[in-house]
Parts: structure tokens; C-alpha cells; sequence
């Protein structure tokens, strides 16, 4: 009797890997084993994965103001400004438009970025309020706050 097949078995789980024995119908004899390695499921050394561009995080709130005629200085608390809901477009210096992303009811936004310099740009109306553009510079792994004013027009 050929122990051929035993042995590659043996070899194969001694050594981590899989084998599929193949024998032809005929006695072992009067024909070969063939033996077809076959990969395993798990590599033993997985491949490390390729690093992605880390990103930073832009974060803050949208603030409307004047909202009292005639501020005073120091400003009274109920002529502070308030929340802004808003789209804010994010365009890169170097280049047009990247996405835009929206203000929540209590003015606040927070947006994930590629490294680099950036101008974040809150819409307003067609003439009040008035938003001011705001340059920013976006480290990977790292979050920028920022607050971003608009201009009710009160005066």
C-alpha cells in the first residue's frame, strides 16, 4: 500500500498549509499521486495595509450678529449672537469647490478634510446676512475650531 497521501497530509499540517491529494480511479501501484498545493485561508505573514492620506476635521459654529440695534459695549447677553443654520461651502486654495456641508439648527458643523488650506464660506441671504469667508488650515489626525460670523444687518 502507497502512503504517500498520508505523508503529504502530514507534511501539510505540520507545515500550516492545505493540499488536495488527487488519485486517478486506478491502483495506486500502476499510477502516480498527484499533489496540487492549495492556498490556506489565513497567510502566514498578512500584508500590511496601504496607508490612507490621514485626514483632519474642521469643526465650529455659525454665529448671526448684531441681533440688537445700538450693541452696547460690553454686549448685554440677549443681544449676543445666536445660531446660524446654514450651508457652508469648503473650497481648497489651489483649487474650486471640495464639498459643502450644513449648520445644524443650533449652528453647528463639523467636516472631515484632507490636509491642506481651505476657505470655508457660509451663505447668507441675497443681502442680509452677510457672511464673512474664513481661510483655514486642516492638519491630518488633528481638529481645528472655528467660529464663523454672519452679519444680521441690525444696526
Amino acid at each position: 500500500m502507497n502512503n504517500t497521501p498520508l505523508i503529504v497530509a502530514l507534511v501539510a499540517l505540520v507545515l500550516g498549509t492545505s493540499y488536495v491529494v488527487l488519485r486517478p480511479v486506478a491502483p495506486i501501484e500502476t499510477q502516480p499521486t498527484i499533489v496540487i498545493p492549495v492556498a490556506t485561508s489565513t497567510p502566514s505573514k498578512p500584508l500590511p495595509p496601504k496607508p490612507a492620506p490621514e485626514k483632519g476635521v474642521v469643526n465650529g459654529q455659525v454665529l448671526l450678529g448684531p441681533t440688537c440695534p445700538n450693541e452696547r459695549n460690553p454686549p448685554e447677553a440677549k443681544c449676543a449672537p445666536r445660531p446660524y443654520q446654514t450651508t457652508i461651502v469648503v473650497q481648497s486654495v489651489e483649487s474650486s469647490r471640495i464639498t459643502s456641508v450644513t449648520s445644524d439648527v443650533a449652528g453647528y458643523f463639523s467636516v472631515s478634510l484632507a490636509p491642506g488650506m481651505y476657505t470655508l464660506a457660509p451663505s447668507g441671504g441675497s443681502v442680509f446676512p452677510r457672511c464673512s469667508e474664513t481661510k483655514v488650515v486642516v492638519v491630518g489626525g488633528k481638529t481645528e475650531t472655528m467660529n464663523l460670523h454672519c452679519d444680521s444687518g441690525i444696526r
